[in-house]
């Protein structure tokens, strides 16, 4: 056959689910290893997270089946900062502090504020996950983890 040329394929076949699963492998990493809170600190946390299921309960934010957006936003939000410098105020006398836990404490503060409200569990939180997340990345913007104190937590011995 005139024209006709031999390609051999150097890879093996492997589907693309496997390929999939091989890749989400390698690329994964380990999860972290964030200490647990100190006896006092998670007391602290507890009475926050016991304030945050009050005050939901609350005749001004809750009536009925009807929430009041903006007093629980308020309440979610005021408590948020509470936990996240109980957390840190902790976490950064670790030597073995890491800026690499901010995302996971971010995550975990957020679920516990949400989870701790079996109402916001069954309406989704997502309304009020957004507003916690900008409102923790503004305040590690503007207290706790100013870009000089960042660096100072960074170049820690």
């Amino acid at each position: 056959m005139a024209g006709a040329s031999d390609v051999r394929l150097d890879t093996h076949i492997v589907s693309p689910s496997l390929r999939r699963c091989k890749g989400a492998m390698s690329q994964t990493k380990p999860p972290l290893s964030i200490p647990p809170l100190s006896f006092e600190a998670l007391t602290m946390l507890q009475n926050v997270l016991d304030l945050v299921s009050l005050s939901m309960r609350d005749s001004q934010i809750a009536n009925g089946d009807a929430l009041n957006m903006e007093r629980a936003t308020e309440v979610l939000r005021t408590c948020v900062v509470m936990v996240i410098d109980v957390k840190l105020n902790y976490y950064k006398t670790l030597d073995q502090f890491s800026p690499e836990w901010l995302t996971e404490i971010k995550r975990t503060t957020i679920d516990a504020i949400i989870n701790c409200v079996p109402r916001l569990t069954r309406i989704s939180g997502e309304p009020f996950r957004s507003e916690l997340e900008r409102t923790v990345e503004g305040h590690f913007l503007g207290g706790h983890l100013k870009t000089g104190h960042m660096r100072s937590l960074q170049n820690r011995p």
